[in-house]
């Protein structure tokens, strides 16, 4: 889920009993793009036509920002 309202419907993917539920977070694509400017050009991850991050680019807030929130309904 990468977008707002940065919300998921896992009733389908739960079973009676214990469940366990993973978050995985990941930074911004624009953090990437920062942190792939400081790079050789062979070691980068990401390739654009026209750089338009460089070291300088100040980065975004990004991961988990707020509390993770199991909300349960009928």
């Amino acid at each position: 889920v990468w977008t707002a309202p940065y919300t998921i419907d896992v009733t389908d993917l739960l079973k009676k009993g214990k469940n366990e539920i993973e978050v995985e977070v990941v930074t911004t694509w624009v953090n990437r793009l920062v942190a792939d400017s400081q790079l050789s050009d062979d070691e980068r991850e990401t390739w654009l036509y026209y750089r338009t991050h460089n070291k300088n680019t100040p980065l975004h807030s990004s991961g988990l920002l707020e509390d993770v929130k199991i909300l349960v309904g009928k």
